[in-house]
């Protein structure tokens, strides 16, 4: 399976992340989609060939695949890198028309302006009550500016999460990594559900067809034991990353 394509939209995505979202993005690429496009492929090809089991009834190989494995270890860890990813991709979509939206408003600002400017300086110009006024607004700017001095919090990103232009836009982020850590969660539980932490090299089966019970082996059952344990680590990490970046978030933003 090729990973190209979301690579892109997740490279993206960390122009806009903080130091940890950087950190995750890293392992989601590097240590995923690396590991399960070219290693996962060479340990899970064989996955159905070589399940044997000691019976000649047809169909009974099949029905006890079906049952050891409900679904592929690599086809889980790919839906579960394509639900992952799909918030920043999201994430990446929405800042993409925003900015191009606030491109365009300024661009129709600015010339708003200066032609605003031009009329104003025609018919306004060295007034003795616009000097007045000019000198009242910049004391009262100088006084604003001290009060917002004053009360500014001292985290940049506190900071940018309090300024209008910037709050929905962080909100949305906010926003992105809950969902994405719900997912994380979600996908590590059923990981545990569905395989748990061992693959064994023989499994008993008692479906029908199949005459009586039935001995089947598996593949490569200690790598794919270690590929499971190496999965489920990484999956905690990136929980871990997501915990502590959505807390960091939040405690900006109070």
């Amino acid at each position: 399976m090729s990973w190209h394509f979301l690579e892109r939209w997740v490279e993206k995505a960390n122009q806009h992340s903080t130091l940890v979202g950087k950190f995750w993005i890293t392992f989601l690429i590097v240590c995923r989609m690396v590991i399960v496009a070219s290693v996962g492929d060479r340990v899970y090809n064989d996955e159905q060939s070589e399940f044997k089991c000691n019976t000649q009834q047809p169909g009974c190989t099949n029905v006890c695949f079906n049952s050891f494995s409900p679904i592929s270890h690599l086809r889980f860890w790919s839906f579960q890198i394509l639900f992952v990813a799909t918030p920043s991709v999201m994430f990446v979509v929405y800042s993409a028309h925003k900015t191009k939206l606030k491109k365009t408003s300024s661009k129709k600002a600015r010339i708003s302006n200066d032609e605003d400017d031009d009329k104003s300086e025609k018919h306004v110009s060295g007034h003795p009550r616009n000097i007045q006024v000019n000198s009242r607004n910049e004391k009262s700017k100088k006084v604003s500016d001290f009060r917002d001095e004053k009360f500014k919090p001292t985290n940049p990103l506190a900071m940018k999460a309090h300024i209008p232009a910037f709050a929905q836009h962080f909100r949305w982020y906010l926003a992105n990594v809950f969902v994405r850590l719900c997912i994380e969660v979600g996908f590590l539980v059923l990981q545990v559900l569905l395989f748990g932490f061992y693959v064994p090299e023989m499994y008993k089966c008692e479906r029908r067809p199949c005459p009586n019970t039935v001995d089947c082996f598996i593949s490569r059952p200690m790598e794919k034991t270690i590929f499971l344990w190496f999965m489920f680590l990484y999956s905690c990490i990136c929980v871990a990353l997501n915990l502590v970046e959505f807390v960091y978030l939040v405690y900006a933003y109070i």
